[in-house]
């Protein structure tokens, strides 16, 4: 299971949180080239829960959120982050979103 900071807060489907937050954006939207869709240009929460359904995920970037720029969700995908040369940052369905003040 993957989460991901997604560029808008939740709305009334998962769409509406928009496409990954990412440090320097791509200019094609969805983003799939791994020059942009990877681990240190987007936050990837990847994680694998138990038996009991809990998992912890934690990551690091290089980078900060500027005062006007940040995400504003996480999403909650239903596969692990895909990192190959033409679906890098794709993790399939979106099953809950959570809005989140970053």
């Amino acid at each position: 299971m993957r989460r991901a900071a997604h560029v808008n807060s939740c709305g009334s489907s998962g769409l509406a949180a928009g496409p990954h937050f990412q440090n320097v954006p791509d200019p094609v939207t969805p983003s799939t080239d791994p020059a942009y869709a990877n681990p240190a240009n987007e936050i990837w929460l990847d994680l694998t829960t138990d038996a009991d359904g809990n998992g912890v995920a934690q990551t690091k970037v290089p980078w900060q959120f500027s005062p006007t720029r940040r995400a504003k969700s996480v999403i909650i995908h239903v596969e692990h982050t895909h990192t190959g040369p033409t679906d890098s940052g794709v993790a399939g369905a979106r099953l809950a979103c959570l809005t989140v003040a970053f």
